[in-house]
Order: C-alpha cells, then structure tokens, then sequence
C-alpha cells in the first residue's frame, strides 16, 4: 500500500481514461424485473425517430407475427394532430380491396 492508503501495482485503479463512444440510435433498454413494483424510478426521457423507420420496423414485426407487438397493445403513444387525422380518415375510408 502507498502512504495515501490506496493500493500499489496491478490493484491501482487505472490511470488511462478511457474514450467511450455511444450509438443512442436504437439502443436497447432491458431491465431485470426483480418483483419490486414499488421502487421509485425516474421516468425515462422522451425519445424520437423518424416515422419511415418506426413503419418499417412496425411492419416486420407485423409480418413476422412478434408476439411483442401485444404486450404494447393497449399502451397509449403521443402523436401529431395532423398524422392522427389523417389515420383516422385512412380508417374510416380506406378502399376496399
């Protein structure tokens, strides 16, 4: 041990900063479910992508039948007013096939 009270040699803690790059595109935010519902968390910060990638990977997962899609059935997402009127016209007066 040195005289500061901190270990010496291969215990030292490194000197050497690391350089720590993130992609934030897609990142993945699992957690462990440990049975605790109680505990306080801070909500997670809004985040945004393009509405061309959010269809395209909505659709493949539409089409592969992922059984993930259900567990987000019923949660609702905000939108814009003017994309929420046009699914609504979409829905009501898509052509028949």
């Amino acid at each position: 041990m040195a005289a500061n009270g901190r270990p010496r040699g291969r215990d030292a803690p490194a000197r050497v900063a690391r350089r720590v790059t993130e992609d934030t595109t897609m990142r993945p935010r699992l957690r462990i479910f440990t049975g605790e519902d109680n505990v306080a968390t801070l909500p997670e910060p809004p985040v945004s992508m393009s509405f061309s990638e959010l269809t395209r990977i909505l659709a493949d997962a539409s089409d592969s039948d992922r059984t993930w899609l259900q567990d987000f059935a019923d949660d609702e997402i905000p939108i814009p007013a003017d994309l929420y009127e046009v699914l609504c016209a979409y829905h009501h007066l898509r052509p028949s096939a």
